[in-house]
């Protein structure tokens, strides 16, 4: 028994049939998908938003104590403290939304 992932279901099938083909007994007993089929690459997150929110984690944003300020994220971007804010937050909501309350509900 093992998991594999797929960009679609359609490199499923073709690899359901290249098994086949090749007399490769095979059963899918489950298919998950991890986000909302509509969400898109990156879990739903818009460019700016996935950028924003990486270089907060990797800079130490979310570390305690804190080791860089919305301030030093804005700067980063050239946009405001309140756009800087604003931005990780729809980030962290559209993140969420798209992997953890998905999965919850679908448990």
């Amino acid at each position: 028994m093992f998991q594999i992932r797929f960009r679609s279901h359609d490199a499923l099938a073709t690899f359901q049939e290249i098994c086949f083909d090749g007399d490769i007994p095979i059963g899918v007993r489950k298919i998950y998908n991890p986000t909302r089929p509509d969400a898109g690459p990156w879990y739903g997150l818009t460019a700016p938003q996935r950028e924003a929110l990486m270089y907060a984690v990797e800079m130490g944003y979310y570390s305690l104590p804190r080791q860089i300020s919305t301030q030093e994220v804005a700067d980063e971007f050239d946009i405001s403290d309140q756009a800087a804010t604003e931005r990780l937050r729809r980030a962290i909501d559209t993140l969420v939304t798209n992997t953890l309350l998905l999965t919850t509900a679908s448990e």
